[in-house]
């Protein structure tokens, strides 16, 4: 995690963002979005499939039967890296990838993709800022 952290830490200092341990598994991203706007972005490390994979996420808004989910899953085969999925009761912007296959540049193309496209949604399914 100390390499996965520091590579983090660094793409968040890049971004003009900030980075903030949360525990021993994750952290916690402030990503700038534009003037004004920041979208938060949560990293953390897991196991997939028996893989150890870099796992970050961001929150849309609450779900509800009501959301355009045909306008999410079609926008999901725009995204490169993330997905839109639901957890606990949230619509998400969520994205893996392999840590042992995974350079810095790309690691830093996620976080801005998972922050961006959450932003961008969250305002399209809401009509406000949220989170």
């Amino acid at each position: 995690m100390v390499q996965v952290e520091s590579n983090i830490e660094l793409i968040a200092e890049e971004l003009g963002g900030s980075f903030t341990p949360y525990d021993g598994n994750r952290s916690v991203l402030i990503i700038p979005i534009g003037p004004h706007r920041f979208q938060r972005v949560m990293c953390s490390i897991n196991l997939k499939q028996g893989e150890k994979v870099v796992y970050l996420e961001s929150k849309v808004c609450d779900f509800n039967k009501g959301l355009n989910f045909k306008a999410l899953l079609m926008q999901n085969s725009e995204l490169c890296y993330a997905k839109f999925l639901i957890k606990n009761d949230f619509v998400l912007v969520g994205a893996y990838a392999q840590l042992e296959c995974m350079s810095k540049e790309q690691m830093k193309n996620m976080v801005l993709e998972v922050a961006h496209s959450a932003d961008k949604w969250e305002y399209e399914l809401t009509g406000v800022d949220i989170n």
